[in-house]
């Protein structure tokens, strides 16, 4: 498993009920924030990254731990099929009846920032897969900022006449600020 993400605190406490230990609740260590080195007290006990597995026809099939990963590919039974996200491919057919990969549910803890993004197994409650999305929302404010400052500054100045345009600002139906729409489309794309 990654090391656990400020915005997914909210996950791995709904996982592991109340507040969980120091271990799940504490990141990895981020020296740019200021936070200290942890080394591998960032990981939940108990939990790993895991490594996706599909089999020869590219089917998914339940993720699988590192060491069984290890063990797949110095036996030769399986090969390295994407590094981005870290894939494994059988190189043995499997039945159709094996191929039923453990249902999964995607958790989503929106920020004002940052949105965690994480998939949970939804029998064992183990984390396959954990993300952060950083919001452009600064950015977006910024610019409509700079904007707004632009258009002033033109109104200002001593030039021909500009008639005036305050008319046409009607918003459509399901209208929504442009901070809030680039978060929303930076969760969803």
């Amino acid at each position: 498993m990654a090391p656990q993400f400020p915005a997914l605190r909210m996950v791995v406490k709904q996982l592991h009920g109340g507040a969980g230990s120091a271990a799940v609740t504490q990141t990895a260590g981020y020296p740019w924030r200021g936070e200290p080195y942890l080394g591998n007290q960032g990981y939940p006990k108990g939990h790993a990254v895991m490594v996706y597995v599909v089999d020869t026809q590219r089917r998914p099939l339940a993720p699988c731990h590192p060491a069984r990963a290890r063990r797949l590919l110095t036996d030769g039974k399986a090969a390295v099929w994407r590094h981005e996200p870290f894939t494994l491919i059988l190189k043995r057919v499997v039945l159709d009846a094996d191929v039923h990969p453990e249902p999964l549910r995607v958790k989503i803890d929106p920020g004002s920032k940052v949105t965690g993004l994480a998939l949970v197994n939804e029998r064992t409650g183990h984390v396959a897969w954990a993300a952060e999305v950083t919001h452009r929302g600064q950015q977006v404010k910024g610019r409509l900022d700079q904007r707004r400052r632009c258009r002033r500054a033109r109104r200002q100045r001593h030039t021909r006449y500009r008639p005036m345009r305050f008319a046409n600002r009607r918003q459509h139906e399901g209208w929504l600020p442009p901070s809030l729409e680039s978060r929303l489309s930076n969760v969803l794309t």
